[in-house]
C-alpha cells in the first residue's frame, strides 16, 4: 500500500498546486492528446508525468511479486494441510489462487488501457465497453472466488492447537539438538512406530475414518504427531495425506478386483475405503493410478 498511497498523495498535492494554465495543459496535450505536445512544461506538470510513468511502473512490479510471492505462500499453506489431513477436498486454497490468477488479468487489462490511453476513447465511446466489461469481468471472479473459500488458516490453526499441550515447533526443534547416539536411538524407535502404524492401517484399517488426521492417529500410536509425521516422510517419502490415501486405494482396488456377482457400486466402494466423496476418490485413484476406477475395474475382469 505505500507506494500507492505515497504517488497517489503526491498527484494530489501536486494537482492543488497548479494553476488553471498547467491543467489545462496537462488535461489537453499529455491526458487526453488533444492539442500536439508542446514540451515546454512546467515542474508541476512533469511531476505528474513522472507519477503516471511511476504508477505504471510500481503496479507491474507489485502484481508480479503478489501473485508469485501467494503461490508460494498458498503451496506451503497446501502441504501443511496435506500433512494434517487425509481428506483435504475443500481444504485447499485453489479458490484463492484463483483470485491471483484474476488480480493479475485485472492487471494485464489496466495495462493494456493505459498502452492504448485516453485518447483513443475519445472518437469512440462504444469500445470503452470493452475495458468496461474485461474489468467488471475479473472483478466479480475474484469476489467469487474469495466467496467460495471457506477454509482457511484459521481452521487449520484451531485444530491443530486445540489438542495439544506443547507447540508443534517446539517438538519439532527437541530434535535438532541431539548428538549422534541419541539419533540411533531415534531411528529404533522410528522404525517402531513405523511397525505400529502400519498395523493399525492393515489390521485396524483406521483409514476407513474418512476425516482421520494425524493426531488421531498419533494418539492411538501413544506418541505426539511431529514424531508420526516424520516417520511418515522419512520412511514412504510421502505426507500424511498421501500416505493414508495410498492405504484406502490399495483398500480400493481389492474392492474393484473382487469377482463376488453382487460388486458394490463405485460409490460404495468410495465410501467402504474411506473417501468423502465419490469425486474425491476418482481424484484420488486418477493420481496415484493414472486411470479411473471404472476403468481399472474393466481392465482387471478382461485380464482375469
Amino acid at each position: 500500500m505505500i507506494p500507492a498511497v505515497t504517488l497517489s498523495l503526491l498527484s494530489a498535492i501536486a494537482y492543488l498546486m497548479m494553476s488553471p494554465q498547467e491543467i489545462e495543459t496537462f488535461t489537453n496535450e499529455i491526458l487526453y492528446h488533444n492539442s500536439p505536445p508542446s514540451g515546454d512544461y512546467s515542474t508541476l506538470i512533469k511531476v505528474h508525468v513522472l507519477k503516471m510513468n511511476l504508477f505504471k511502473v510500481i503496479l507491474t512490479v507489485e502484481v508480479i511479486a503478489t501473485v508469485v510471492y501467494g503461490f508460494r505462500l498458498i503451496k506451503w499453506f497446501n502441504l501443511r494441510v496435506m500433512a494434517y489431513y487425509s481428506d483435504v477436498e475443500h481444504r485447499e486454497l485453489y479458490n484463492i489462487q484463483m483470485t491471483f490468477i484474476f488480480l493479475l488479468a485485472t492487471a494485464i487489462i489496466s495495462i493494456m488501457s493505459n498502452l492504448v490511453g485516453k485518447s483513443f476513447f475519445i472518437d469512440k465511446p462504444h469500445l470503452l465497453a470493452i475495458p468496461s466489461i474485461a474489468h467488471s469481468f475479473v472483478l466479480f471472479g475474484i469476489c467469487f472466488a474469495g466467496y467460495r473459500q471457506s477454509f482457511s488458516i484459521r481452521e487449520l490453526t484451531v485444530d491443530q492447537y486445540q489438542h495439544v499441550d506443547k507447540d508443534p515447533l517446539e517438538e519439532e526443534n527437541e530434535e535438532k539438538f541431539v548428538d549422534e547416539d541419541e539419533r540411533i536411538v531415534l531411528g529404533s524407535k522410528y522404525d517402531e512406530l513405523y511397525e505400529r502404524m502400519e498395523y493399525l492401517l492393515h489390521n485396524e484399517q483406521i483409514f476407513k475414518n474418512s476425516d482421520l488426521r494425524l493426531d488421531d492417529l498419533a494418539l492411538k500410536m501413544g506418541s505426539n504427531r511431529t514424531y508420526v509425521s516424520r516417520v511418515i516422510n522419512n520412511i514412504t517419502d510421502n505426507n500424511f495425506c498421501d500416505y493414508i490415501n495410498s492405504h484406502r486405494i490399495a483398500h480400493a482396488k481389492k474392492l474393484l478386483s473382487s469377482e463376488d456377482e453382487n460388486q458394490l457400486s463405485l460409490e460404495d466402494i468410495a465410501m467402504e475405503s474411506g473417501f468423502s466423496s465419490l469425486s474425491s476418490f476418482y481424484r484420488i485413484f486418477k493420481k496415484m493410478e493414472e486411470t479411473t476406477p471404472a476403468k481399472y475395474r474393466k481392465r482387471v475382469k478382461i485380464e482375469k
